[in-house]
């Protein structure tokens, strides 16, 4: 009996881990999206979008981040996945310069009682 229970614990674990590698997997593919959009935002395509280089469309950078990286809850990420989202997230982060309001409507898509994070359970 006690082996069989020993199996059982074993055989969960492996599915909680499993799960995990999985929900990570996700998150890098959401977060390269992310990161994807954000250096699409801010190339430049042809001549007036020059000013892209001095002027960012926060709004369009705040929506890209959000909607790709929100989802996600770092509290299940690897350290290694943390890092790279935490990366993407200070380069939106960063873009929005000294402009208060961009910051916190950027803060605010993160933390939106709306917004439904997945977790590995999900997978």
């Amino acid at each position: 009996m006690e082996q069989l229970s020993t199996s059982i614990l074993s055989a969960s674990r492996r599915v909680e881990d499993i799960r995990r590698l999985r929900y990570n997997e996700w998150a890098i593919a959401r977060i390269q999206s992310g990161l994807n959009a954000y250096r699409d935002e801010l190339k430049v395509k042809r001549f007036a979008d020059v000013l892209k280089l001095v002027k960012h469309d926060r709004d369009a950078l705040i929506t890209n981040s959000v909607t790709w990286m929100s989802p996600i809850d770092p509290l299940f990420l690897e350290p290694s996945v943390m890092d790279l989202y935490n990366y993407v997230f200070g380069l939106t982060r960063d873009a929005m310069g000294s402009d208060d309001e961009s910051r916190i409507k950027l803060t605010q898509g993160f933390v939106n009682s709306k917004s439904i994070r997945k977790t590995p359970a999900d997978f």
